[in-house]
């Protein structure tokens, strides 16, 4: 059993975690980092990479993040949902719509001008006014009534 242990430490204290980086230093005094464990001709330092956000999160704290980004994603889903839908009923268009909520919003546009990088013009013309929609890979990035 103690052999067993032994031999845990030793396997566990040869592998840095993931989120180590190492800097090495060679007999020429050559400094390098990487992160796998430097050769055994190398004096090493074990340097912890800090996370993203500079604050080292636990597994639980992760999860709660994972939940809480995915509640505001939901949400913002249903926010953009509610102010398209809603434009919808005005006859408006918004930024952010897409090509099928354009026509449910302005119907057919008599005119469509294609561009080669994904970008279109939409024109709507009745009595008088003219609205131009342009859209980029199918989402309005802007619009003017004329």
């Amino acid at each position: 059993m103690r052999t067993l242990a032994i031999l845990v430490i030793l396997v566990l204290a040869g592998h840095a975690p993931a989120f180590a980086l190492h800097r090495c230093v060679g007999l020429d005094g050559k400094v390098s980092l990487q992160d796998r464990p430097c050769d055994s001709n190398q004096l090493q330092t074990t340097i912890r990479r800090p996370s993203p956000s500079g604050i080292e999160l636990t597994p639980a704290q992760r999860d709660v993040q994972r939940v809480k980004a995915k509640e505001a994603a939901e949400k913002a889903q249903i926010d953009r949902d509610m102010r398209v839908n809603d434009a919808i009923l005005r006859q408006q268009v918004v930024v952010g719509m897409t090509e099928e909520e354009v026509r449910r919003a302005q119907g057919e546009p008599t005119q469509i001008n294609r561009g080669s990088q994904g970008e279109a013009q939409w024109v709507f013309q009745d009595k008088g006014w003219a609205r131009h929609v342009y859209l980029q890979n199918g989402l309005v990035r802007s619009f003017q009534t004329r």
